[in-house]
C-alpha cells in the first residue's frame, strides 16, 4: 500500500496510524488545498477503475461534509479527477508507480459515449469517510464482549448491541431487554445508575482516539419488541 500502512481496523484498535512518507505529503497537501486534516489514505487500482479513501478528521472544515452522515461518495467528476491529478503528482515525486491518468480519461469518455447501451461502470470512485464517526463505531463495538460480561447486563439478561441512531445522528449501545417487567425492575433498582459508569469506564479504555465524550455516551435500555424490524435487523447485522 503506497500510502497508509495500517487498515483501518488496526489504528483503531492500536491507536497507531502508519503513513507512507507519500501519505504525509499527500495530506499536507490536501489539508492546504481543501483546509481537510486527512488521517489516513487507500488508494486502489484494478482494471480499468481506482478508488480512493479518505478519512478525514471532524472539525470545522469538514463539518459540513458531514453534518448528517458518516460518508460521502464522489464518481467521476472533477473533483475526483483533481483529487488523483494530486495523488499521481506526488506517486511521480517519490518513485511510486501507478496506471497513467490519461488512460482512466479516456476510459471515462469510452463509458460515457456508450453510456445510451447500458454500460456506465464507475471509472474514478472517491470516497470521504469521517474518522471521528468510524473511530466511534469501532470503540462501541470493540466493547461489546465486556459489556456483555457486566454482572447487572447478564443479571437482567440483557441483549447488546451496536447500531446508528438517526435521533442523535451517532453510534451508541442498545440495551435491550426482553420483557416490559424486566426493564421495570432494571429501572427501579437503580441498576441504570450502577450500569452506565461501568459501560463507560469499558468505552474509555477501548477509545483510543478519544472521540467519544462523557456527555456523549448514552446508552439505550429498551424494549427489544418496541423496535422495528428494519432496526433489529440492522442491529443483528452490522
Amino acid at each position: 500500500m503506497p500510502l497508509t500502512q495500517n487498515m483501518i481496523q488496526d489504528i483503531f484498535e492500536n491507536g497507531i496510524i502508519q503513513n507512507s512518507p507519500l501519505a504525509q505529503d499527500f495530506h499536507t497537501a490536501l489539508r492546504e488545498r481543501y483546509g481537510y486534516e486527512v488521517m489516513a489514505s487507500y488508494y486502489k487500482e484494478c482494471g480499468k477503475q481506482r478508488t480512493l479513501n479518505l478519512e478525514i478528521k471532524r472539525d470545522q472544515s469538514s463539518a459540513v461534509l458531514f453534518r448528517d452522515k458518516k460518508e460521502v461518495h464522489f464518481y467521476d467528476d472533477d473533483f475526483s479527477a483533481e483529487l488523483f491529478e494530486i495523488l499521481y503528482g506526488l506517486m511521480d515525486r517519490h518513485g511510486v508507480s501507478h496506471a497513467d491518468d490519461e488512460f482512466f480519461r479516456l476510459t471515462l469518455k469510452e463509458k460515457l459515449k456508450n453510456a445510451f447501451s447500458g454500460e456506465r461502470a464507475i471509472v474514478s470512485g472517491v470516497t470521504l469517510s469521517c474518522f471521528d464517526s468510524l473511530a466511534r463505531w469501532h470503540t462501541l463495538w470493540l466493547c461489546l464482549s465486556e459489556i456483555k460480561a457486566v454482572s447487572d447486563i447478564k443479571k437482567y439478561a440483557c441483549r447488546v448491541y451496536c447500531g446508528w441512531d438517526e435521533h442523535i445522528k451517532e453510534e451508541r449501545h442498545y440495551v435491550l431487554f426482553k420483557s416490559k417487567d424486566m426493564l421495570n425492575r432494571f429501572l427501579n433498582d437503580g441498576a441504570d445508575k450502577r450500569v452506565i459508569p461501568e459501560l463507560w469506564e469499558i468505552v474509555c479504555k477501548h477509545d483510543k482516539w478519544h472521540v467519544i465524550t462523557a456527555e456523549s455516551y448514552k446508552p439505550l435500555f429498551v424494549l427489544g419488541s418496541e423496535l422495528s424490524n428494519e432496526k433489529m435487523f440492522e442491529l443483528l447485522h452490522g
